[in-house]
């Protein structure tokens, strides 16, 4: 039993790691949402698959450079009747997000996978602590 006690800490440490890049990800959508400065960009082209997997985006071009960003369902009509459409940028114009796109549902769901996870790194090495 002391391996699998072992194991389960090993396996929600790593996982735990994991969260915390995913949150720093999530973290800083939020921050383009709310500082983000509002920009114009021009639609190169669609690209909707209908297969089961969701994996619709488009390319557009803004100060010259041509980026891709997948496609959600509620600005599909949007970007695929406009030939330019408004996105919020951080200061690097690296990160492109849709003006209604919010990651405070994600950033809750990560937390509390973590949340979860601790507990499984401490249940993991209390039990291991008290066979020994």
């Amino acid at each position: 039993m002391i391996y699998k006690d072992k194991g389960l800490a090993i396996v929600a440490s790593v996982s735990l790691v994991g969260c915390v890049f995913l949150l720093s990800g999530e973290l800083n959508n939020l921050e383009i949402q709310k500082t983000g400065k509002r920009v114009e960009v021009r639609i190169v082209d669609v690209r909707q698959n209908s297969g089961n997997r969701n994996s619709s985006y488009f390319r557009f071009e803004y100060l010259g450079k041509v980026h891709i960003k997948n496609l959600i369902a509620s600005q599909s009509d949007y970007v695929l009747n406009h030939k330019t459409i408004v996105l919020k940028t951080n200061n690097e114009n690296s990160d492109f997000l849709f003006e209604d796109e919010d990651g405070t549902s994600e950033v809750g769901a990560i937390v509390l996978l973590m949340l979860v996870l601790a507990f499984c790194v401490f249940k993991g090495l209390r039990k291991r602590k008290k066979k020994n």
